[in-house]
């Protein structure tokens, strides 16, 4: 709903704090807002996946792979030039960072759900919501306009809250 919201206005659209630790230069680890940022990736790959659906249904095959391409690569991470696989700049926690890397960045369902732990479960489920809600609000629509859909969500707006420690980010 927020996303939809952000779409019909101009201005940008505050979505509360989240507190990262500094790994280094470059890493964060997230100790409050991971949820925030995880499903915003699913959103994201859901998108993806719309647009690598129309691009082998041969509906601007070319072009839906590229946006494909470009929005994996700016949002998600790059492709591995050996293995070919998405290294994801997001990591998970440890419990579910496998199943995120192995199955949701790589758009790959899961062989039974049966098996997963809840919480991938979860976060599959999420990925199947934004996929039909995708699927249903671009039916009518080309492209284009699912890639100008998550480029909107640079308009989304977070307080970064930078901590030196884990305890100080508990203070």
């Amino acid at each position: 709903e927020d996303l939809c919201r952000l779409e019909e206005q101009s201005s940008d659209h505050y979505m509360g704090a989240i507190v990262l630790q500094a790994e280094d230069r470059k890493s964060f680890q997230i100790i409050d807002g991971q949820q925030r940022v995880t499903t915003l990736s699913i959103f994201v790959l859901a998108a993806i996946d719309l647009l690598r659906t129309r691009a082998q249904d041969g509906d601007e095959a070319a072009n839906n792979r590229q946006r494909a391409e470009l929005l994996e690569a700016s949002y998600i991470g790059a492709r591995d030039a050996v293995s070919l696989r998405v290294e994801s700049k997001l990591r998970l926690n440890h419990h579910d960072d496998a199943f995120y890397r192995n199955n949701l960045t790589q758009r790959v369902a899961p062989a039974s759900k049966r098996t997963l732990r809840d919480s991938e479960r979860l976060l599959w489920e999420c990925f199947e919501f934004f996929r039909a809600r995708l699927a249903e609000k671009f039916r009518e629509r080309n492209g284009e306009a699912v890639a100008k859909f998550v480029e909107r969500t640079e308009g989304l707006v977070f307080i970064a809250i930078r901590v030196e420690d884990e305890l100080s980010a508990f203070t």
